[in-house]
């Protein structure tokens, strides 16, 4: 079986997420009785196109929390600016939030529906490429039971996080409908006992 390798990121295998989706799934799936065009088709679905996803989140994120550390340390520095005595105040802002949000949720979202094709590849399990996990861990159960490992872990991750992500880019889809509404918050100022406090970005439904 050859492996071909091709820059597709800017950040090398020092990166755990590149490590781990290309050279470990690379040594990984040779335990795997798997023919080598199923091979190829589980690495070349993690490397060419889980991994880009999943990179395009962590780059938004890495972004994001080093402004929000920069705002932090210069409210630190310089307190909140005002303006006409005190009675206007200033507030930092993370630029195009609701943009950058909505292409993290984007890509992980595509980087679920990718990675449930490696079921199809493996299992032959004829899942629709759709990022429900609920209808894997459905398939997962009746293949192989409730109390199988594989469907253990399915079953806790969707409902420990990708329920959240798949319901929140769905909001982002059809907003309004049955999902509800995402909200996504810039820096925003509360009071407590009349003291100004700054309140670090937010999303949530």
């Amino acid at each position: 079986m050859k492996f071909h390798f091709q820059q597709i990121s800017d950040y090398g295998t020092k990166n755990p997420i590149v490590a781990r989706l290309s050279l470990q799934v690379k040594d990984i799936i040779q335990f795997f009785p798997l023919n080598e065009t199923q091979k190829e088709n589980v690495f070349g679905t993690m490397c060419m196109d889980v991994m880009p996803r999943i990179m395009t989140c962590y780059k938004i994120n890495e972004e994001i929390g080093g402004e929000i550390i920069k705002c932090n340390e210069k409210i630190n520095k310089n307190g909140i600016l005002t303006q006409s005595q005190g009675r206007t105040l200033t507030l930092p802002s993370i630029l195009n939030l609701n943009e950058r949000v909505e292409t993290f949720l984007y890509s992980s979202k595509s980087a679920l529906r990718d990675f449930s094709k490696i079921f199809n590849v493996i299992f032959n399990a004829n899942l629709e490429k759709k990022a429900r996990y609920d209808l894997v861990y459905e398939w997962a159960k009746g293949e192989f039971g409730e109390n199988d490992n594989l469907t253990k872990v399915l079953k806790q991750d969707h409902d420990l996080w990708i329920q959240q992500i798949v319901k929140m880019r769905n909001v982002v889809e059809h907003p309004g409908e049955s999902s509800g509404h995402l909200h996504i918050h810039n820096f925003r100022i509360t009071y407590i006992n009349s003291k100004p406090l700054i309140v670090e970005p937010s999303c949530g439904i």
